[in-house]
């Protein structure tokens, strides 16, 4: 199609890495243009993370008291990490590339929907979610939000693939997968 002619591989390619770089930059110099993130991460999910990775049980029992309102999943898991040795920006920067497969499952639920439109069109719309000052925020500043946001869109692909095949093996991944989103983030 036009678009693909236009832009072709190489400039599909060069985008992705000029927008992917930009938020490598941002990562490198502490970009919070959401202005909630950063103080979030420091204040809110850094203090459990370390206890957590210290004394699992005792942190869970004592969870409240930290004024946490999201569920302690993700930070259970970012606990681990910790554990084994990762620093506090290696889990950052494992997260910000784990952020993005929301707009890699993103592109693929547009793919479904709109099988019809051309494929660069849906990437280009894609790409533009590096865009986001909330998702360039909760990239940086690792948030059950981004992690809860892509189980539910595993969740829509699974429903929008049943929506094809009318298979019930989509629907109970369909299922598994928005119940694994609600237990990371209850409010994705």
């Amino acid at each position: 199609t036009l678009m693909s002619k236009y832009l072709g591989y190489r400039g599909i390619f060069f985008l992705f890495l000029s927008l992917y770089l930009s938020l490598l930059f941002g990562f490198y110099i502490d970009e919070n243009l959401n202005f909630g993130a950063k103080p979030d991460w420091i204040n809110t999910d850094l203090p459990p993370i370390n206890d957590l990775s210290v004394n699992l049980t005792e942190t869970l029992l004592d969870y409240k008291s930290y004024g946490h309102r999201h569920s302690p999943v993700y930070l259970i898991f970012l606990s681990f990490l910790k554990k084994v040795g990762f620093s506090i920006d290696g889990i950052r920067f494992f997260h910000l590339n784990l952020s993005i497969l929301l707009i890699y499952i993103f592109y693929r639920c547009l793919c479904l929907r709109f099988n019809k439109v051309d494929k660069t069109i849906l990437l280009i719309l894609s790409f533009s979610i590096f865009l986001s000052p909330t998702f360039r925020s909760l990239a940086i500043w690792p948030s059950s939000r981004i992690v809860g946001l892509i189980f539910f869109l595993l969740s829509s692909y699974e429903f929008l693939k049943y929506q094809k095949s009318k298979s019930t093996s989509h629907l109970w991944k369909n299922t598994i997968y928005l119940i694994i989103s609600s237990y990371i983030s209850p409010n994705s």
